[in-house]
Order: C-alpha cells, then sequence, then structure tokens
C-alpha cells in the first residue's frame, strides 16, 4: 500500500512575510517547522486560492483572465450543470475610509438564509427589467447569468476581503455595466430593514455585491487528475470533484481520523482554517490556528510510516516536498519567515 499526501493550506506563508516585518520574534511553530526541515522547497508560484485548486486540479482559466469558479461552485452546491456563463455576485460589506473601501465577506459578517432570501428578491425586483436573475444558492454564496464567459473579470472575494478594493473593481468588456450594477445595489440595500436591524445590534451591515468568478465550463470537458480523492468543505472543492470526476469527501479534522478511513491513493486536502485569519489581519488567530494544525496535521504526519510522500503547499505557489532533509541531514530547524524568503531562506 502506498499512500500520498498533496496538503494545500490556504494563507500559510504569504502572511508570514508580511507579518515578519512587524513582529521581532516570530512565534514559533514546533512541529511544522520540523515538517519543512525535513522537505525540499518545489515553489513554482501562484495567483490564489481559487488559481491554486483548479490548476491542481487541470481546469485552466477563462481568456479574460478570470477563474471559472462560478459555475463550479454552483455545482457543487446544488449538484446541477448549468450550461452557459455564471458570475458569482455574493454579499458583502464595505466600509468607507478617506480614499478607499475595505471589504468584508460574507463569512465574517455572517447572513442568514432570512436576510439572503429578502435581498436577494428586492435585488431582482429592482433589475428585472434589464433581465438580472439572482440566485442565493447559499446565504453566502449568490449566482446570476452573464451573457458570455469573457465579458467582464472580477477580482476573487479572497483576494478582496479585509482589504482596500479600490482598485480591485471589475474589468473587461462590459466592467461600466456591472460596475454600476454594483454601485446601484450598494443604494438598494442601503435603508432596507435588514440592514438596520443589524446596525441597531450592532452588526455590519450588508450593503453590496461583489462579482467575481465569471465563467462557462470548459467545452472541451476535464482533464485527467492524478487524484484518488478531494478533501474539502468548501462547495467549490465539491464542484471541482463533481466536474472532474474525483470522489469528495468532508476534510477530517486530523491526520489520524484520515487514515481511518484510507491508506492508499494519491489524496488532495484542502485545509481552509487559517486563510480568513490571514485576510483579515487576525496575527493571534492566525497563530492559535497554525499550531492547532500542527497537533492534528504536521505533527503526526513527520512520523507517519504509512504516507510515502508529501506535499504542502500554500495559495501562493510556496510548496515543500518530503524528502530534503535525507540530503541536508545537518540543517537546523528555522523559523516560517525564513521559508518565505526573510533571514536569507528562499525566495519567492
Amino acid at each position: 500500500m502506498s499512500l500520498t499526501l498533496h496538503i494545500l493550506v490556504s494563507g500559510l506563508l504569504e502572511p508570514v512575510r508580511l507579518w515578519a516585518k512587524d513582529y521581532r520574534e516570530f512565534p514559533r511553530f514546533d512541529e511544522l517547522e520540523a515538517l519543512l526541515l525535513r522537505a525540499r522547497d518545489a515553489s513554482t508560484g501562484s495567483l490564489g486560492y481559487e488559481h491554486s485548486l483548479l490548476e491542481l486540479c487541470g481546469i485552466r482559466r477563462s481568456e479574460s483572465g478570470d477563474v471559472p469558479t462560478a459555475p463550479l461552485r454552483r455545482f457543487g452546491i446544488t449538484g446541477t450543470f448549468d450550461e452557459g456563463a455564471l458570475a458569482c455576485l455574493d454579499p458583502v460589506c464595505l466600509q468607507a475610509d478617506i480614499g478607499s473601501a475595505y471589504l468584508h465577506d460574507a463569512g465574517h459578517i455572517g447572513i442568514s438564509r432570512e436576510e439572503a432570501d429578502a435581498l436577494v428578491r428586492r435585488f431582482n425586483d429592482h433589475f428585472a427589467d434589464r433581465g438580472l436573475h439572482l440566485d442565493a444558492d447559499l446565504p453566502h454564496a449568490w449566482h446570476l447569468r452573464v451573457g458570455s464567459p469573457d465579458e467582464v473579470a472580477g477580482c476573487p472575494i479572497r483576494e478582496a476581503r479585509g482589504r482596500d478594493v479600490t482598485h480591485r473593481f471589475p474589468t473587461g468588456e462590459r466592467a461600466a455595466f456591472w460596475h454600476g450594477v454594483m454601485n446601484e445595489t450598494q443604494m438598494l440595500f442601503h435603508g432596507l430593514p435588514q440592514n438596520r436591524e443589524r446596525e441597531a445590534a450592532g452588526r455590519m451591515p450588508v450593503n453590496g455585491v461583489w462579482l467575481h468568478g465569471a465563467g462557462a465550463l470548459p467545452a472541451a470537458g476535464p482533464q485527467a487528475t492524478p487524484w484518488s480523492r478531494i478533501w474539502g468543505d468548501d462547495p467549490l472543492v465539491v464542484g471541482v470533484g463533481l466536474w472532474t470526476g474525483v470522489p469528495t469527501g468532508r476534510c477530517p479534522d486530523s491526520l489520524n481520523e484520515m487514515l481511518e478511513t484510507t491508506d492508499c491513493g494519491i489524496h488532495l486536502v484542502i485545509l481552509d482554517e487559517i486563510s480568513a485569519h490571514a485576510d483579515y489581519d487576525e496575527f493571534p488567530a492566525w497563530v492559535d490556528t497554525v499550531r492547532d494544525l500542527g497537533r492534528r496535521w504536521f505533527g503526526p504526519l513527520g512520523g507517519e510510516r504509512r504516507v510515502k510522500h508529501w506535499v504542502i503547499q500554500d495559495d501562493r505557489g510556496r510548496r515543500f516536498e518530503s524528502g530534503g532533509g535525507l540530503r541536508w541531514p545537518w540543517r537546523r530547524v528555522r523559523p516560517l519567515p525564513y521559508y518565505c524568503g526573510s533571514e536569507g531562506g528562499p525566495r519567492p
């Protein structure tokens, strides 16, 4: 029996590169650092979580440069294949500041099914004469049909959340139209009863939408992938599995739990517990969660003989594979900033 694990950890090393400038004594992560000591650097570079996931599964970006997450995510939620082009138009809170606007996604501000249904109903009533119809397939995941796969390209919401989005709005041949829809939706949602109730309770309003992930599933169909199974909780992961024909499953809580169900094959594991902490600059929570992942995944992986080969990759293409430490037994344990190009380490 031979078991190979490829673990994609969104938000693992990119924030370290930034935080290392602010923290003179960077926290230590014993299990992860010990694992990386034994690895070889095989970094390639990547453009974010969605791009990394789809690239690992043989799905290419559209001609506009957008990653077609909308049809894949909706496929994962509904189990129904949609022909034609879709876009994600997700609920957000945009916090204005002097010369800037910071985006908070629905996962950060929270939105109920009742709130989502009411807001989408208001949107559809308002834009019906322009042929727009929005579906709240999940409270935080809204989709609508667009004219063509390449008419607009939007910044993925994971690249926008927690950041100033002033220069991240959609581009493309119909960008002006979609800018108008997004601006008009802000005015439409402002002052709705649902938002007045949220603000009265001290919660951020749902005062806008964010367009991203426009595209259609490739007409040529999926390419072959090496994966025996993909493990992850994101609807996009489920949709990718359905499209590629690879079985998917809920991400196990730990490596030990995973090994109770499988001991062979090549498995892609999506660990997505720290990405929001990274994006919203929640350093203490990020530290605690990475250490917890060390206890549940990285530590056991370092001593697990049933795993013949492993890869740990973040969503910026920083990639480390098992086997490097055998060639360099004198290497000493390094702190995480070393692996981001700090302290004389390998450069991204």
